[in-house]
């Protein structure tokens, strides 16, 4: 598929009029695959998610970890809802230890949802990784505060 993100408004606005179904759907997943346009991040996750085709997942996983979606990817977590996502604990421990506010906050119901789900090495790799993010936290608060103090400035 060449040019997926050069599409002009009338392209644009007749793909928003369609409606995914069986027959498109692989259309859709390319597109989704392919594409660098943040438009197609915002929708495409959320409306073939609602199809529950499994073939959706790898392409969510791989976006997740894709350079090219920092900043672009709380509804590849959303969509990622809709599936068996126990599998992939340990990148939501990712998102939860390190990822921005919106990723951490999915990532953290996300994980809570499946906690009964998971396998005791998981579960003690995920306290583990969570120790780890509280203590570098408490260092973090810890250097700024002393920031802080060293300027005079208090702290609200």
């Amino acid at each position: 598929m060449k040019n997926i993100d050069n599409f002009d408004e009338a392209v644009w606005n007749a793909l928003n009029q369609l409606e995914i179904n069986e027959k498109n759907i692989a259309f859709f997943l390319q597109v989704l695959r392919e594409t660098n346009n943040t438009d197609f991040w915002l929708i495409l996750p959320l409306d073939l998610a609602e199809t529950h085709d499994v073939r959706l997942v790898p392409i969510l996983i791989d976006l997740l970890q894709d350079p090219r979606t920092i900043g672009h990817r709380g509804n590849f977590l959303s969509a990622l809802r809709e599936y068996d996502y126990s599998p992939y604990a340990e990148l939501l421990l990712d998102f939860l230890c390190n990822g921005v506010w919106e990723l951490r906050t999915k990532a953290a119901e996300m994980l809570i949802n499946i906690k009964d789900q998971l396998s005791e090495d998981v579960v003690c790799e995920l306290k583990k990784r969570t120790q780890n993010a509280l203590d570098d936290a408490d260092d973090k608060c810890q250097l700024l505060c002393d920031f802080m103090d060293e300027f005079g400035f208090e702290i609200d």
